[in-house]
């Protein structure tokens, strides 16, 4: 939702709102519409309580006035439908009666949801008060909730500028590194070009194409990382585990050559988006191979449904992070090695995470002498849009 197309708290307070009135008795219903019609306050007419029902389907009502003896379906019977919903069951119902000398009516009325009672025949000052304040109240709510989503937003788009400062903050350090490398390489060819020998020459010219596809690798993650916060993540059922064997088939050259053992346990189906799904397995694929040089390792995909939430594992024999690193290294750039020198290690993991907020989930990482394991939820949230 953009800030254009909130209305202003000043606005919602004077916003018009409706009034469902509901009555067998045509002229009745006339008689309310002529005194609480305004510009500020429309009734809105039912002369039975099925029709009123649909009424409150298609607007929302800042209180009912609902006549109690009514053929078929009364106002009691309509009065518990409107309580049974948990949509409709704060909206206020004033029982309007002929007659309220059982006081056992009274009870079985309030027990039915009504807030107030008014005697036929009506007075119109004392209507026009009891539905003004129902209306300032209903006003009044729909400012605050205005208010307060006006506030989150605000905080929404605080927490992704601090969040943009800091990546550009850590980005731009990193790219000096490989920039400052390439403005050496380049000075040395240029002064020591005559005096060097193919094979150094080569050598420089190795390095410079290495700092080239670090920088411009570093272009291509932030380029993925704002694709992910931006994309529209919709639900589909999705085979996690048909995604696995095809990342894994992508580096199969890479795991037949270091001789690395893959198994793969439970993995779902489940419902997600399965492009930023790839990506994530992805990420938590690659980190793996990275942080384990050219060593055999094991790479186990295993899946539980804990409590009715299944939480997916990639775990890896090959790596292990020391426990108090183990929220650090979802932050951009994190290094844990020292052999990586000025190397940036891209966003592979920060990505990773975006994923998992995206999905409404979780993602953590546990260690152990053998290893490391990633875990995550993809839990899914109902405002999400869903695709079959």
């Amino acid at each position: 939702m953009e800030f254009d197309s909130i209305p202003s708290i000043g606005q919602e307070l004077k916003s018009k709102v409706y009034v469902l009135a509901v009555d067998d008795l045509l002229p009745n219903l006339i008689s309310l519409e002529e005194v609480l019609n305004s510009d500020e306050l429309e009734v809105v007419c039912a002369n039975s309580g099925p029709e009123a029902l649909r009424k409150i389907l298609k607007t929302e009502f800042c209180c009912i006035l609902l006549d109690i003896r009514m053929p078929g379906m009364d106002g009691f019977e309509v009065a518990q439908i409107i309580r049974a919903d948990p949509v409709f069951a704060q909206t206020p119902i004033i029982f309007v009666t002929a007659e309220a000398k059982d006081q056992e009516e009274l009870f079985q009325g309030y027990e039915s949801g009504a807030v107030d009672f008014i005697i036929k025949p009506l007075s119109p000052q004392v209507l026009r008060a009891k539905v003004r304040v129902f209306a300032d109240l209903y006003r009044q709510k729909k400012a605050l909730d205005k208010s307060q989503l006006i506030e989150n937003l605000y905080k929404q788009l605080k927490d992704s500028n601090d969040q943009l400062k800091q990546y550009t903050t850590i980005a731009s350090h990193d790219m000096r590194e490989p920039l400052r490398r390439i403005h050496c390489l380049v000075d040395l060819l240029r002064l020591e070009a005559d005096g060097l020998a193919n094979a150094e020459i080569d050598d420089i010219c190795e390095d410079l194409m290495r700092c080239t596809t670090e920088g411009l690798a570093l272009v291509d993650d932030f380029r993925e990382l704002t694709r992910i916060v931006n994309a529209n993540c919709e639900l589909a059922k999705v085979d996690l585990r048909g995604i696995v064997l095809k990342l894994l088939a992508d580096r199969q050259e890479e795991i037949e050559k270091r001789g690395i053992q893959v198994k793969i346990e439970t993995y779902p189906q489940l419902l997600c988006n399965a492009e930023l799904c790839e990506e994530l397995l992805k990420a938590l694929i690659d980190n793996a191979l990275v942080h384990t040089g050219s060593k055999a390792i094991d790479i186990t995909f295993s899946a539980e449904n804990a409590s009715g939430e299944w939480v997916m594992s990639v775990l890896n024999s090959g790596s292990t992070i020391d426990s108090a690193k183990t929220e650090a290294i979802f932050q951009p750039f994190t290094r844990l090695a020292t052999y990586q020198k000025w190397q940036h290690l891209g966003l592979g993991l920060t990505k990773a995470r975006k994923i998992v907020e995206r999905h409404h989930g979780r993602i953590w990482v546990e260690t152990f002498p053998s290893g490391v394991s990633f875990r995550f939820t993809l839990t899914g949230k109902k405002d999400d849009k869903v695709t079959k």
